[in-house]
């Protein structure tokens, strides 16, 4: 789901523009993990928290006057893109690229040859082209919004213009420099994003098969888990002595004889009931099928010796700067839970290879599209066209 553009910067871009200064939510972790943060190559960078920033004035209204609102800027397939909506998605761009990331000229370069103009571009025509794209197979396929789910878009506009500005709705969009015209073509895509899925893997991806959920997770890097942890600490966090060390060493050692001793048909079993008894990991009861995971996201003790397992195999002892680890590698289940929302509601492996392969389903579905420009919307001069006050 790594794409240059994906439902996740439409999601991601709606809720900006309501909540405004409001913080993200985080999926909650595995407390083994390890991630390491990268800026993708040709994006701008986000400020450090509490950096100053460097502000511009940018002139939004000079930008949205250029053209007239429905002056087709350029067509996805049959699908026009108007001005409104074109320009509404650059300002709204534009704004945050300033608020969030200090940028205040335009023309500047982000690495040889490429200049926050062309990414910003970029960005567009792939944004918009999604919209259009979803919008029209909804039609395809017959697809359409409920008058509860449009009713729900209203309220949601609602509630914000009544919390930040009277009840001024238009003083809302203006406040967001974003159409009220293309905020709803951006809500109503989500839903059909929603209803699209649904179409074809059923909710939560319940129609995809166990052996494709399964081929897909793996086909992907990912590597599954459980184990059982004695920590190196104490409840408070201070290291332990030595013999304490010594002391989880050797009940560690006792249980590993013990699930040695059982069969593999009782084998599962068994380490289940042991993990919950013995194990130190506050993570395990949000993870009770395990960990998935890929190269790099756990502690390298861990995933080493979970990738040298077979389903349905144990472990030795693993030592890492956590404590003792005991791994059991259970086989992939579509019914497992992968991971957590931003709600911390769990989500299957099943529901993740669909939403995957779905995400795939797009990026083909966007390929077939063709893109064309009306004459001069080629390339705009952002620097021209939210001329600004430094």
């Amino acid at each position: 789901m790594k794409k240059t553009v994906t439902l996740l910067l439409l999601l991601a871009l709606l809720a900006a523009l309501l909540v405004g200064c409001g913080g993200a939510e985080t999926e909650a972790p595995a407390p083994e993990t390890t991630p390491e943060e990268t800026a993708p190559q040709e994006t701008p960078v986000p400020a450090e928290e509490g950096e100053a920033l460097e502000t511009a004035q940018f002139d939004y209204d000079n930008a949205q006057a250029a053209h007239s609102p429905e002056t087709v800027v350029m067509t996805v397939g049959d699908t026009p893109v108007n001005w409104t909506k074109y320009e509404g998605a650059l300002a709204q761009l534009v704004y945050e690229l300033n608020a969030y990331y200090g940028i205040s000229d335009l023309s500047e370069a982000l690495e040889e040859g490429v200049t926050v103009t062309d990414w910003a571009l970029d960005w567009a025509e792939n944004y918009m082209a999604q919209l259009a794209l979803l919008h029209s197979k909804a039609a395809e396929q017959g697809l359409s919004l409920t008058e509860d789910e449009l009713a729900e878009i209203d309220a949601d506009i609602r509630e914000q213009a009544d919390a930040y500005f009277d009840g001024d709705v238009d003083a809302l969009f203006a406040e967001m420099h974003v159409p009220e015209e293309l905020y709803r073509y951006q809500a109503e895509a989500a839903l059909y994003y929603d209803k699209l899925f649904v179409s074809v893997f059923g909710e939560m991806g319940a129609n995809l098969s166990e052996e494709d959920a399964v081929a897909y997770v793996a086909d992907q890097g990912y590597l599954n888990a459980k184990h059982i942890l004695w920590l190196f600490t104490d409840e408070a966090g201070e290291e332990l002595s030595d013999a304490d060390k010594d002391a989880r060493r050797a009940e560690a050692a006792q249980v590993l004889e013990t699930l040695r001793e059982a069969s593999e048909e009782q084998r599962e079993e068994l380490f289940n009931s042991l993990m919950a008894q013995y194990s130190q990991d506050p993570g395990s009861a949000n993870f009770p099928d395990g960990y998935y995971f890929q190269t790099g996201d756990m502690v390298q003790p861990f995933e080493d010796a979970a990738a040298s397992l077979a389903a349905g195999e144990l472990s030795e002892l693993v030592e890492s700067d956590y404590g003792v680890h005991l791994l059991y590698r259970p086989a992939m289940r579509a019914d497992h839970i992968f991971s957590y929302d931003s709600e911390n509601q769990p989500y299957t492996l099943r529901y993740m290879a669909a939403d995957g392969l779905f995400a795939n389903m797009m990026d083909e579905w966007l390929d077939e599209q063709e893109i064309v420009y009306a004459e001069g919307f080629e390339h705009l001069d952002l620097a021209g066209l939210f001329a600004y006050a430094a």
